[in-house]
């Protein structure tokens, strides 16, 4: 026994834009099993209803059983026939094909704005078809899209950037990982609008290179929250971001310090507290605006070591004092070429 079967949509409100959607099936069986078309129907409908939810789909005939029920569908017998299965399939399939046909061809929009004619099949009909199989596809690629632009628009609102960092995760939803594949082309084939639709985002770049610490999103981003490279504070992160950051850095330090003898365990802690005053100096410049020269900045970095020299220094006997001595002179003298080399360049 073969039928060609429709399941309508009519258990939501008559003015909801999927109100009287069909989809269009066929199932050609044995006799002996199934007496008359309605227990092959009914059959056909526990069976959709159980592949809803063990193999649920993010569009199509399956999505709308798991959004509205199966209970929200009503059933009906287009066309049976009794016959054998070889011959019932030929048949089914090209009732299937213009039942599909006459009711607005495969899904166009799961989510549409107004009515549109349309059915909940995936493909235009006929088992084995795959001809069609690319309109499946086509109809997945545009529920996914849909879900990306909105997610990437709440994004751009939060953030005032359309350049989320690569792991980054928004909502629950992997919103990093969908714009680098985005980036690589996916969804946008034959599809210039929605490239400049991205483009019209505020620090969109096609290769913006590691995530938040790229220059698309520093420009992006108001001045004030702009936190220069460094161990802590990265373009674009928040306090809240650079403080936990700060916390799994302390957390990892206090693990080597178990281990460590004394002396690597002043040298560790002491690189620590310096990566900390570096980055606190490097976000503070950024927020209030100033700037320090190349060489006030040197100045600086040589009045501290001529006080740490005379600290060591008061320490030594006077033996040690003068091979000290020796020593710094010739370290000077390396920093001065450098410095001359650096000036001619210039």
């Amino acid at each position: 026994m073969g039928i060609v079967y429709e399941f309508r949509l009519v258990g939501i409100g008559e003015d909801a834009p999927l109100y009287g959607v069909s989809y269009i099936g066929q199932a050609v069986r044995s006799v002996l099993k199934f007496s008359t078309a309605q227990s092959l129907l009914d059959k056909r409908a526990y069976e959709h209803s159980k592949a809803a939810g063990y193999a649920p789909k993010e569009v199509g005939f399956r999505k709308a059983i798991e959004l509205f029920g199966i209970g929200a569908f009503e059933k009906q017998v287009l066309h049976c026939k009794v016959c054998n299965e070889e011959d019932g399939r030929t048949w089914a399939n090209g009732h299937e094909i213009l039942e599909i046909k006459n009711r607005g061809g495969v899904l166009k929009d799961m989510d549409p704005d107004n009515q549109i004619r349309q059915t909940f099949n995936l493909v235009s009909g006929g088992t084995g078809n795959a001809e069609h199989a690319w309109e499946r596809v086509q109809a997945l690629a545009l529920k996914r899209w849909v879900v990306f632009k909105e997610a990437l628009e709440a994004y751009v609102a939060e953030h005032g950037h359309a350049c989320p960092a690569a792991r980054e995760t928004f909502r629950g939803y992997t919103i990093g990982k969908r714009v680098s594949h985005v980036r690589s082309g996916e969804y946008l084939k034959d599809q210039p609008e929605r490239r400049a639709f991205l483009e019209s985002l505020p620090g969109w770049n096609w290769a913006p290179g590691s995530g938040s610490t790229a220059k698309a999103v520093y420009h992006a981003i108001n001045p004030k929250d702009r936190f220069n490279s460094s161990r802590f504070w990265t373009a674009g992160s928040s306090e809240k971001l650079a403080k936990t950051k700060r916390s799994k850095a302390l957390a990892a330090l206090q693990l080597k310090l178990e281990k460590a003898t004394p002396e690597e365990a002043s040298k560790l802690q002491k690189a620590f507290d310096r990566a900390c005053r570096d980055s606190d100096a490097r976000r503070e410049r950024s927020i209030t605006g100033s700037s320090t020269s190349y060489e006030e900045a040197r100045e600086k970095q040589s009045a501290t070591w001529r006080r740490k020299r005379a600290e060591k220094r008061a320490l030594m006997t006077p033996e040690e004092q003068l091979k000290f001595d020796r020593e710094c002179e010739r370290k000077d003298r390396e920093l001065a070429k450098r410095k001359a080399v650096r000036v001619q360049s210039e």
